[in-house]
């Protein structure tokens, strides 16, 4: 199982500073300190293990952009039925980098 690193826990430590201080800096932290990464993780690996898998932690750097780029339109002509979007090329580059192969 490949997942993206998304690195909330320094989002969480960073602090007004780097989020903004107004209302929507304040809704952003918000939301960002609401979401339990650490227990998602602990579970997923929990399962995987039971299941004999392996969970690998990619780093998520310009997977939309070159989903977008690169794999939107190789996915749309092999699928007719499916409006494919950016965040299905995304999730073909996440696949790559997981197995160690060129994004």
């Amino acid at each position: 199982i490949v997942v993206e690193n998304l690195n909330f826990d320094d989002a969480r430590a960073t602090g007004r500073e780097r989020m903004g201080r107004g209302r929507r800096g304040k809704t952003l932290r918000r939301t960002v300190a609401g979401i339990p990464t650490a227990r998602f993780r602990e579970r997923l690996r929990g399962m995987a293990f039971h299941a004999g898998l392996v969970v690998i932690a990619v780093d998520p750097a310009y997977t939309s952009i070159w989903g977008e780029r690169y794999w939107k339109t190789p996915l749309q002509e092999t699928n007719k039925k499916t409006t494919v979007t950016r965040h299905h090329g995304a999730a073909v580059a996440i696949g790559r980098r997981g197995l160690g192969h060129r994004i």
